[in-house]
C-alpha cells in the first residue's frame, strides 16, 4: 500500500467526488486526505485548510485536478519550499486506486507511477474495439 500521505484536492467538490468514488469501489486508506477548493475561497483560506490535514514530518503527495489552477499553484508553492512534498495533476481515479495498493521506495517513485498509470488508464473506444 502506498505509504505516503496523499492529499486529494481540486476545484469545487473534486476531492469529495474522488472520496465518494473510492468509497464505492474500495476502502480509503487512513493516509488519504481530501480538501476542496470551494467557490469564493481565498488562497489563504485554502492554504489553511491544507495545513489542517498536513503533518509537517510526513512525506506528502498532492493529487490535484488541473495544471495551473489555484489548487495546483498553492500545492506547487508548498512543494517548492519542502522537499518532502510532490505534486501530480491531471491524473485519474483509476491511477489513484491502482497506486494505493502498490509499494514505493520513494515519494518521487509514487508520483511518477501515478502519471504512468493515468496514461495507461486513458483509452479510446473505437468502433473496431467495440466489435462493430
Amino acid at each position: 500500500m502506498a505509504n505516503f500521505t496523499t492529499i486529494v484536492t481540486g476545484h469545487g467538490s473534486f476531492a469529495t467526488g474522488i472520496k465518494n468514488t473510492l468509497n464505492l469501489l474500495s476502502v480509503i486508506p487512513d493516509n488519504y486526505k481530501f480538501v476542496n477548493f470551494e467557490n469564493g475561497m481565498t488562497e489563504a483560506a485554502y492554504k489553511k485548510e491544507l495545513d489542517k490535514v498536513m503533518d509537517k514530518d510526513e512525506q506528502i503527495l498532492f493529487f490535484t485536478d488541473i495544471y495551473g489552477g489555484t489548487p495546483f499553484k498553492v500545492c506547487a508553492d508548498l512543494a517548492y519550499h519542502n522537499d518532502k512534498i510532490e505534486v501530480v495533476t491531471g491524473c485519474n481515479i483509476g491511477s489513484l486506486m491502482e497506486a494505493t495498493y502498490n509499494t514505493y521506495r520513494s515519494l518521487s517513485n509514487y508520483a511518477d507511477d501515478l502519471i504512468v498509470i493515468s496514461k495507461n488508464f486513458t483509452q479510446r473506444l473505437s468502433a473496431e474495439k467495440a466489435g462493430r
